[in-house]
């Protein structure tokens, strides 16, 4: 199974901005492990190729964290932007609607 990767603004909804918060978050989470296991590795003193080997992957790592921040970043600011949204629409007195989800997994 194939997964579209939705860019931020075809996400219209708080929560599937969150989704995607959490998505980042997660994927932020893993790579912090995988650099910590990678030190910890170097810390138990490898041979000369396979430090070699580990600060190539770790220098890598570094592009991967700089690229996850960012899109962290851009949708904590696009939950922003739509609370800010909904609160000047609900200020103006304006009807919004809240999409309540009900997912019927495993039926």
């Amino acid at each position: 199974m194939v997964m579209k990767n939705t860019s931020l603004e075809e996400l219209i909804t708080i929560s599937e901005l969150m989704d995607r918060l959490s998505i980042e978050n997660i994927r932020l989470w893993n790579l912090k492990d995988e650099v910590i296991a990678l030190r910890k590795e170097l810390d138990n003193k490898p041979t000369k190729k396979r430090r070699e080997e580990i600060n190539k992957i770790l220098s890598g790592k570094e592009f991967v964290d700089i690229d996850i921040s960012k899109r962290r970043s851009l949708a904590k600011k696009a939950i922003d932007e739509a609370l800010i949204r909904l609160i000047k629409d609900v200020i103006k007195g304006k009807n919004v609607s809240v999409t309540n989800e009900h997912k019927a997994y495993g039926k």
